[in-house]
């Protein structure tokens, strides 16, 4: 099983267990990502381009920005993207919808993004808990 095999099913599985435990959104995993309106989509055929996953994504709510990173070497794009919708809550509905889903031949994994400031947090918070006190 693949890197974005693993990272889908995973998604899958948090968001049947929001779903089957009837939680409210501040216990979702979602939460995390309340003021972050970007998400990942990886897994995108070759043939699609930036309007077409503008097209397929906006049913979701309003897409303000894509960034769809380019191989030079192969004159495409490299199978992923980042997109930015104007409301983050836009980004719950497309994840849970779209996650795992086909789309012309491959299975789409769609994640939150997290923003640099959340990396380094989390990153920060890492350190802080995995250090040993000095004796």
């Amino acid at each position: 099983m693949s890197l974005y095999q693993r990272r889908q099913k995973n998604i899958s599985k948090l968001s049947e267990q929001d779903l089957k435990y009837s939680c409210r959104y501040e216990d979702s995993w979602h939460y995390k990502y309340k003021d972050n309106n970007e998400i990942y989509i990886g897994g995108i055929a070759s043939e699609l381009n930036e309007g077409d996953i503008i097209i397929v994504f906006s049913q979701f709510g309003e897409v303000i920005d894509i960034n769809m990173p380019w191989n030079n070497e192969r004159d495409e794009h490299k199978g992923f993207c980042f997109l930015t919708y104007k409301d983050p809550r836009s980004c719950v509905l497309a994840i849970d919808n779209f996650n795992g889903i086909e789309l012309n031949g491959k299975t789409l994994t769609v994640d939150h993004s997290e923003s640099q400031e959340q990396k380094n947090i989390e990153q920060t918070i890492g350190k802080f808990i995995i250090q040993k006190p000095h004796n």
